[in-house]
């Protein structure tokens, strides 16, 4: 019989995970402004961008880009995140990211990166 209650004390502390918590709930994302187009590369109807954004301390690390795309146009919108838990210095920070752009014609296209609610970085490229 206690060897029966010794396994059952075991299997409840087992399956009890007092330790670890759910660190997604503590996770924190947020969109950020492009900075600048560090560089454009153009190969035939493909682009890389190479744009800088801006993030709120050094702490954020990239989440996700959210873009849409028709024949004429790309549009992206970066999102950093922060799990909120790290000692960070209040120093604003950036980083890069490379877009890979590929459209299905030649001609005059727009890219825009997202800065604000309303507000753009735009740049007009020609594909061949």
């Amino acid at each position: 019989m206690k060897l029966v209650i010794f396994i059952l004390i075991i299997f409840l502390l087992s399956s009890c995970n007092i330790t670890d918590s759910d660190d997604s709930e503590n996770i924190i994302t947020a969109p950020v402004p492009a900075n600048k187009i560090a560089k454009l590369t153009i190969t035939g109807k493909s682009i890389t961008a190479k744009v800088i954004y801006t993030t709120p301390t050094p702490c954020w690390g990239f989440d996700r880009v959210e873009k849409t795309q028709s024949e004429n146009s790309f549009t992206a919108k970066v999102f950093v995140k922060s799990d909120g838990s790290s000692i960070c210095p209040l120093v604003i920070d950036s980083i890069s990211v490379n877009h890979s752009i590929n459209f299905q014609s030649g001609g005059d296209k727009t890219l825009r990166f997202w800065r604000s609610d309303s507000t753009y970085l735009d740049t007009t490229v020609t594909v061949n």
